[in-house]
């Protein structure tokens, strides 16, 4: 099924210890680097600023903390960070992680050339994590616990997260997710699309303000909703399948022989293969049971078409 969907490998961005891809006239620099003891269970939390988050994995009982520089200007870049003091802190088992804004005006960053600051974790995966950051990006090789992350400008990329809740939250970018595999998953992103290869749970929402939504394995029950985009969900297990869209198309690619009511609503609509009635008199809605009824498939979009396919 996943050749059904445009999945994006999440393998190259999520690079983390091994090298950072800066371009060879950029310096790099570790200018933080210090571990520390850790339980599994505990909390991993950051509130950072101007900084991008990458974490993987490590044998339990220790955490690494590193921060490398990428600079035009090392010695500037160094003062930048002295302003952002850095804090790491232990906290009960777990680790807190900190930075505060240097309000640095904008011409200054101009003049001493590029600049970016990389939090790389190595920690063990059962770590708890609650990752905030503003103006970064955050990439999750892998983790056991619960995972929530947050960040105001920067795309979410993440590898296989098989704890018990998963929240991802951008306001601008995208979110890239390899295998969400936990009980709740809720992915939302206000201006950027949402893509998962493998999504399986018992409570699964996604919903994105303007993008696309994309889907190549779905296990579980899920609503989605894009207020400006696309959606492709191709389902492996069917528990239910909620998707809107205000402006956008839905594709949804499910065997014939699942039990389902089916609620169809958009601009044209097609069902061949499935037995279900011609669309009625509006021309805008389909609806009936496919083999005796069961959990719902709706379908809903204002000005797209809809697309019921076998696999």
């Amino acid at each position: 099924m996943r050749s059904r969907v445009t999945a994006r490998s999440t393998a190259a961005v999520v690079a983390g210890f091994v090298a950072l891809s800066a371009t060879a006239a950029v310096a790099q620099e570790t200018i933080f680097e210090q571990s520390f003891s850790v339980q599994d269970g505990a909390l991993l939390a950051t509130e950072l600023v101007e900084m991008d988050i990458i974490v993987e994995s490590a044998a339990s009982g220790s955490a690494e903390v590193r921060v490398v520089m990428e600079a035009d200007d090392g010695e500037w870049g160094r003062q930048v960070f002295e302003k952002m003091a850095f804090q790491a802190t232990p906290r009960s088992g777990g680790l807190e992680i900190r930075t505060k804004s240097t309000d640095i005006p904008w011409e200054e960053w101009r003049d001493h050339g590029r600049l970016s600051f990389h939090l790389l974790l190595r920690v063990p995966a059962g770590l708890d994590l609650n990752l905030q950051t503003v103006d970064g990006d955050v990439s999750v090789l892998e983790s056991a616990g619960e995972v929530r992350v947050h960040t105001v400008d920067g795309d979410i990329t993440v590898g296989t997260l098989n704890g018990g809740s998963v929240n991802l939250h951008t306001v601008d970018g995208d979110i890239l997710a390899e295998a969400l595999l936990a009980n709740e998953v809720t992915l939302h992103s206000v201006d950027g699309d949402i893509v998962a290869e493998t999504l399986a749970g018992d409570a699964l929402k996604l919903s994105t303000a303007d993008g696309d939504i994309e889907i190549a394995e779905l296990r579980g029950a899920l609503r989605a909703s894009s207020g400006d985009g696309d959606v492709t969900v191709s389902v492996a297990e069917f528990n239910g399948l909620t998707v809107q869209t205000g402006d956008g198309d839905i594709t949804v690619f499910v065997d014939a022989s699942v039990s389902a009511s089916v609620r169809l609503s958009g601009e044209d609509i097609y069902t061949q293969g499935f037995g279900l009635p011609a669309q009625q008199e509006d021309g805008r809605r389909v609806s009936g049971e496919l083999n005796g009824g069961g959990p719902g498939l709706q379908l809903s979009t204002g000005d797209g078409s809809i697309s019921l396919r076998t696999p």
